[in-house]
C-alpha cells in the first residue's frame, strides 16, 4: 500500500473531510482508483454499530395498562350482574315478585302482624336493589365500553410505534394480574358449585351462573393470553 496516499488519508480525515471529498481529490491528482480504494479501505473498517441503550420504562405506560385492566375488569362485574339478574329472572320468575314471606311463625298477634307488615316492605327492598343493580351495570357498560375501544386503539397503536413497550414490566403486571384474577374467578364458581351439588341444593340457576362465570372470564382469559403471547 502506497504510503504517501495512507498518510494524506489519515492527514485529511484529521480536518473533517469525508472519504467523498478524499477520494475526488485523489482522483482528480491522478491517482488510480484501485489505489485510492484501497488507502481509504483500511481505515475505515466496517466496525459494527454500538447498539442503543435499551429504553427506560415510562410511568405513563404503566398509567394506561393499569386503567386498561381496571376498564376490562369492571365490564366483566358488570355484564356479570346483567346476565345473572337475567338468569334468575328466567328461571326463577318468583324471586321477582313484590311479595315476600319471612320463614317465621308465631303464635303471637302482635309478631304476625309485624311479620306480615314487614314482608312485603323486604319484597319491595329486593326488587329495588335488583332494578339498581341493573341500571348500575347497564349505565358502567355505556360508560366504560367506549373507554376499552378507546384504549385498545390507543394501545395497539402505541405498540405498533413502539414495540419494545411489549417487553416493560409496567405492560405486563397489570394484564397477568388480571389474567390471574380471570383464572382464579373461574375456579372459585367451580368450587362453589360443587359446594352446594354436595349439600344437594343445586339448580338450573346455579349451572346458568357457572356457565356465564366461566364464558365472560374464559373471553377475557383468552383475550389476554392473546396480548401476553403474541410475538
Amino acid at each position: 500500500m502506497n504510503y504517501e496516499l495512507t498518510t494524506y488519508v489519515t492527514h485529511s480525515r484529521q480536518v473533517n473531510q469525508t472519504d467523498e471529498q478524499i477520494k475526488s481529490a485523489l482522483l482528480a491528482t491522478g491517482w488510480s482508483e484501485a489505489d485510492v480504494i484501497a488507502a481509504l479501505a483500511p481505515l475505515n473498517p466496517l466496525i459494527p454499530p454500538t447498539p442503543p441503550p435499551p429504553p427506560r420504562e415510562s410511568m405513563w405506560v404503566g398509567f394506561l395498562y393499569a386503567n386498561y385492566a381496571n376498564i376490562i375488569t369492571t365490564l366483566a362485574f358488570a355484564l356479570l350482574t346483567i346476565f345473572n339478574i337475567w338468569i334468575n329472572n328466567t328461571f326463577s320468575p318468583a324471586t321477582t315478585q313484590t311479595s315476600f314471606t319471612l320463614p317465621i311463625s308465631s303464635d303471637n298477634f302482635m309478631v304476625n302482624t309485624a311479620m306480615s307488615a314487614i314482608s312485603p316492605m323486604i319484597g319491595s327492598a329486593l326488587l329495588t336493589t335488583k332494578k339498581v343493580l341493573l341500571y348500575g351495570s347497564l349505565a358502567t357498560i355505556i360508560v366504560f365500553y367506549p373507554l376499552f375501544l378507546l384504549f385498545s386503539a390507543a394501545l395497539k397503536k402505541q405498540l405498533k410505534t413502539k414495540p419494545y413497550i411489549r417487553h416493560f414490566r409496567s405492560r405486563k403486571i397489570p394484564l397477568y394480574i388480571l389474567l390471574g384474577l380471570a383464572f382464579f374467578a373461574i375456579l372459585f364458581h367451580i368450587i362453589v358449585v360443587i359446594v352446594l351439588a354436595l349439600t344437594g341444593v343445586v339448580t338450573t340457576t346455579t349451572f346458568g351462573s357457572l356457565f356465564i362465570t366461566m364464558l365472560v372470564w374464559g373471553l377475557i382469559m383468552g383475550y389476554l393470553l392473546n396480548e401476553v403471547l403474541e410475538k
